[in-house]
């Protein structure tokens, strides 16, 4: 939960979901127990967050990968030579990017891309 000036973000117990839901509005009505705060007050506006689930993804950064039309690829090291490798990217997050197939995990890829490298070329540092 997070109350504005107040609690800035805290773990909450729910007490009560009630088991309907406005057709109209599609609200429903959850009872939390909240922190105890002085300053806390009824009627104030607060906002709660629920955890819909995790998944585990490979994430490399956005500067790793090149683009040529639709195609996207990244230089995969292997025995400390530059592979091109086609991948399948998916959502971008701040600066790195998901990839959906095309790497595994645990995968040594070139980033930055230095100028000049190509399929087959010499790596000599790289990022995991």
């Amino acid at each position: 939960v997070s109350i504005d000036e107040i609690v800035k973000s805290a773990p909450l117990r729910v007490v009560e979901i009630l088991p309907t839901v406005d057709p109209v509005s599609r609200t429903g009505i959850a009872k939390f127990d909240l922190p105890d705060q002085q300053r806390l007050r009824s009627g104030m506006f607060g906002r709660v967050s629920f955890a819909t689930g995790s998944r585990e993804a490979i994430l490399i950064p956005a500067a790793a990968v090149m683009e040529r039309g639709q195609v996207q690829s990244v230089y995969v090291v292997d025995s400390q030579v530059a592979r091109l490798r086609l991948v399948t990217l998916g959502e971008q997050l701040g600066n790195r990017v998901e990839v959906l197939s095309g790497l595994s995990q645990g995968e040594r890829i070139v980033n930055p891309i230095p100028a000049g490298l190509s399929d087959g070329g010499p790596v000599t540092e790289v990022q995991r």
